[in-house]
């Protein structure tokens, strides 16, 4: 309208963008309703992926925005942690929409390595065997055990009598399980085993070969720390041989003197031993009295 109270109307219109919506893929749990989305592959991964796969709508050039931080024109992201997350996409006037999504992570599978021992108690007598004890948290398909030449093979079909090994080292030795599952997440423990390497033979001086039980007999006594006796020998104060055994376990029977000589007593008196005693470790250890 001007001054003379002439007038004019004119028509126009206001448009507006198609309203901005994207839509994405990735690897992650869904939101019902919201973003599909998988899991990462193992527990305590950060291997998250969302990639926006397309936008409708708004006016080009797009930005990104996940979880508030930072603006990028990619729109992919990766090395996500599990949890929820939000997208953000804007267009050049500000236009936004927001992708609501949560990446989540499988089950935990842990193992935890002990022994049959006491509590804190790692070492074992040279000669005794230890038991390992596996304990495992979640599903899981195969097991292995380091160093492998020292287990036995696991049977695949049933795994549960492979957790729990006897051994018995002659030195220390550091022992690892590998679990792993289905999907290919694993889990791993280890546990030191030391071993007391002290060598302990006891050879008496004297004995009674009277046939009354005590002390009547000649032998070595170890412990666990010999592997075999390889030769003892037996020789009077003349220096003659009257009795040897070779090549036995510290126990065996033909190890044991009784004080005879060609099938009669001998007369009491002094008499000489020597013995070559292999030990658990490889060694040889000579004894003379």
């Amino acid at each position: 309208t001007d001054a003379g109270g002439c007038e004019k109307i004119i028509l126009f219109t206001i448009t507006e963008p198609d309203e901005l919506f994207a839509s994405a893929i990735g690897n992650g749990a869904p939101i019902p309703g919201q973003l599909p989305t998988q899991p990462v592959q193992c527990y305590g991964f950060d291997d998250g992926i969302i990639l926006v796969d397309s936008v409708s709508g708004g006016i080009l050039p797009f930005s990104y925005t996940l979880d508030g931080e930072g603006i990028q024109s990619a729109s992919h992201f990766d090395n996500l942690k599990p949890g929820i997350h939000i997208l953000e996409i804007r267009d050049v006037n500000g236009c936004a929409d927001s992708l609501r999504f949560v990446i989540d992570e499988p089950d935990e599978l842990s193992v935890i390595l002990d022994s049959n021992l006491s509590e804190n108690e790692t070492q074992i007598a040279c000669g005794d065997s230890v038991q390992l004890i596996a304990t495992v948290t979640g599903d899981y398909n195969n097991l292995s055990w380091s160093p492998f030449e020292e287990f036995d093979p696991c049977d695949i079909s049933n795994l549960d009598p492979c957790l729990n090994p006897w051994l018995a080292p002659i030195q220390e030795s550091t022992y690892q399980i590998l679990v792993t599952n289905a999907i290919g997440c694993s889990a791993e423990s280890s546990i030191t085993i030391s071993v007391d390497q002290a060598v302990n033979v006891f050879i008496p001086n004297v004995f009674m070969p009277d046939g009354y039980g005590v002390d009547s007999q000649f032998r070595i006594y170890t412990n666990g720390a010999v592997e075999r006796i390889q030769n003892l020998q037996i020789y009077s104060r003349w220096g003659e041989l009257i009795f040897q055994a070779i090549d036995y376990e510290p126990n065996e029977q033909i190890g044991i003197w009784d004080g005879s000589f060609n099938g009669s007593n001998v007369n009491p008196g002094v008499f000489v031993y020597k013995a070559e005693i292999l030990l658990k470790d490889g060694s040889i250890k000579l004894y003379v009295g």
